[in-house]
C-alpha cells in the first residue's frame, strides 16, 4: 500500500475548491475557516451534556454496521466519554457485549430539534451547498431527511472504511481532539475490498491486492476541514477525545449523480417541484438543474 498525504489549502476560489471536490477529485483539508465559529469556542463535553444532555442517542460498537446496541441519553454517553475510571453504566454495558472498540456515537443529529446549532458553524465562502436552498417537499423525498451530524467519539473509536451515500461531497470539521484519515479513490474499490480491509492495521496476508492501492492519509486536528469527492472511501480512527461535525453536501459538480440515486424514478416529480425561479439566491436555475440531471 502506497501512501501520499492529502493537500492543504486557505484560500481558494470557487473554481479550484470544485476541481478538488468535484467527481474525479482529490481530497482536500482547509484551514483557517474555523477559527470564527462560535462553536470554537462554546462546543465541549460539558456544554451538550449541560444544553442537550436529554437528547436520545443510539450507540453501537460498529459504528458502521446500521446495529444499534443500545439506546441512551446524551448525558450518559458523555459521562462514559470523559469517565477517568471505567466505572460508568455503559462502560459496563459495554464489558458485557464484550466487544473490541469503545461506543461510538455517529448518529446524533441535534440540528432539526435544535436549529440554534446552525448559527455556531458555517461554510468557507467558496464552498457551494444546495442543500438549505431545496424545498420541504423534495428534502422529505429522499435521502438525507436532515443533514448534519456531530460526532462524539472516545480514543479507539473507529468508523470503519465506508464509502459516504448518494455521490455526496463529504465534510468532516474538527472542533475537539485528533482523528487519523485514511482515504482510497473510488478506483481503489478492488483493491480495498469494497471496505473489508482495515487500512490502520492491514493484513496483507488476507488482503494481497491491498498492496495495490495508494492511500491518503492525514491527520486531522481542531480547526481542520476535510472534504472528499463523492464516492471516496474513508476510514477514520480517533485518536483522543473528540467532536466533529460531518455534512454532506450537494451543488452542481455532483448534483446530476446525487438526484439520479435519491430519486431514481421519482427524478419527474423532484424537477416538477424545483421553483420557477431557480434554488434559493444562487444563481442556479430550474433549467440549469435539470440540465445538470442530463449530463450526468
Amino acid at each position: 500500500m502506497e501512501f501520499t498525504e492529502v493537500a492543504t489549502e486557505t484560500l481558494l476560489s470557487p473554481r479550484e475548491f470544485d476541481d478538488y471536490t468535484r467527481p474525479g477529485g482529490k481530497p482536500l483539508i482547509v484551514r483557517g475557516w474555523m477559527q470564527g465559529w462560535p462553536a470554537m469556542d462554546a462546543w465541549s463535553f460539558d456544554f451538550f451534556k449541560d444544553t442537550y444532555g436529554d437528547d436520545e442517542v443510539k450507540l453501537g460498537c460498529d459504528a458502521m454496521s446500521g446495529d444499534c446496541d443500545l439506546v441512551t441519553t446524551l448525558a450518559d454517553y458523555i459521562d462514559y466519554l470523559t469517565a477517568e475510571e471505567a466505572d460508568a453504566d455503559l462502560h459496563r454495558h459495554h464489558r458485557r457485549l464484550g466487544a473490541e472498540r469503545p461506543f461510538y456515537c455517529t448518529s446524533y443529529q441535534p440540528f432539526l430539534a435544535h436549529p440554534e446549532l446552525w448559527d455556531d458553524i458555517a461554510l468557507p465562502p467558496f464552498v457551494l451547498d444546495w442543500w438549505p436552498y431545496f424545498d420541504l417537499e423534495f428534502k422529505r423525498s429522499h435521502f438525507p431527511h436532515v443533514q448534519g451530524w456531530i460526532l462524539l467519539s472516545p480514543p479507539g473509536a473507529v468508523s470503519r472504511l465506508h464509502v459516504d451515500s448518494h455521490h455526496t461531497i463529504t465534510l468532516l470539521a474538527q472542533l475537539r481532539g485528533t482523528k487519523e484519515a485514511y482515504l482510497f479513490a473510488p478506483e481503489d474499490a478492488e483493491a480495498v475490498y469494497h471496505g473489508a480491509v482495515d487500512p490502520a492495521d492491514p493484513d496483507h496476508s488476507r488482503f494481497p491486492d491491498l498492496k495495490m492501492a495508494t492511500c491518503h492519509r492525514c491527520v486531522m486536528t481542531p480547526g481542520d476541514m476535510l472534504f472528499l469527492p463523492p464516492d471516496w472511501w474513508h476510514h477514520v480512527v480517533t485518536k483522543d477525545h473528540s467532536i466533529t461535525v460531518s455534512q454532506n453536501l450537494v451543488n452542481h459538480t455532483n448534483f446530476g449523480l446525487y438526484i439520479r440515486k435519491a430519486l431514481n424514478r421519482n427524478l419527474a416529480r423532484f424537477l416538477n417541484s424545483l421553483p420557477p425561479d431557480g434554488i434559493g439566491g444562487s444563481d442556479v436555475t430550474a433549467a440549469g438543474a435539470s440540465q445538470e440531471v442530463r449530463d450526468a
